[in-house]
């Protein structure tokens, strides 16, 4: 496909939303077929994918000049960057989601004592007082 004609685009610049639409509206079904084929087992649907990639445009459309790149490789490109950025959210989402603080922490050889033991008993000195000798009159 051509570059968009620039009256469109310049006022697509302007934020005009339905020049913009407009002008990225013949390449929205090449953008689905393609989020079709790139989103294999993805938590995200073609639909959702091309979306974002329509809202990073509208949001960066100032950086996109026209020349030596069609829309339709720039909206391409863009669409490809949403992509890989959710999936490494996703990859970071489930790596720390693998982490329970529900489960029991698996104890390392290391962290034994040289007896064997893996925990301390923890005890009060005898010498300690106790509440009943710190408020003068309070009975047990």
């Amino acid at each position: 496909m051509s570059p968009s004609p620039p009256l469109r685009w310049t006022d697509a610049l302007a934020g005009d939303r339905d020049a913009f639409g407009a002008a990225v509206a013949p390449h929205q079904e090449h953008l689905l077929r393609l989020a079709r084929r790139q989103l294999a087992a993805e938590h995200l649907t073609p639909e959702e994918l091309v979306g974002e990639a329509l809202v990073q445009a509208w949001a960066r459309r100032a950086h996109f000049a026209g020349t030596g790149l069609s829309l339709r490789a720039w909206l391409v490109g863009l669409q490809t960057r949403a992509l890989a950025r959710f999936s490494r959210q996703e990859r970071r989402y489930a790596h720390a989601k693998a982490v329970s603080l529900d489960e029991a922490v698996p104890m390392q050889s290391s962290e034994a004592d040289a007896v064997g033991e893996s925990h301390y008993e923890f005890r009060q000195p005898f010498d300690a007082p106790s509440l009943a000798d710190l408020i003068p009159g309070s009975t047990p």
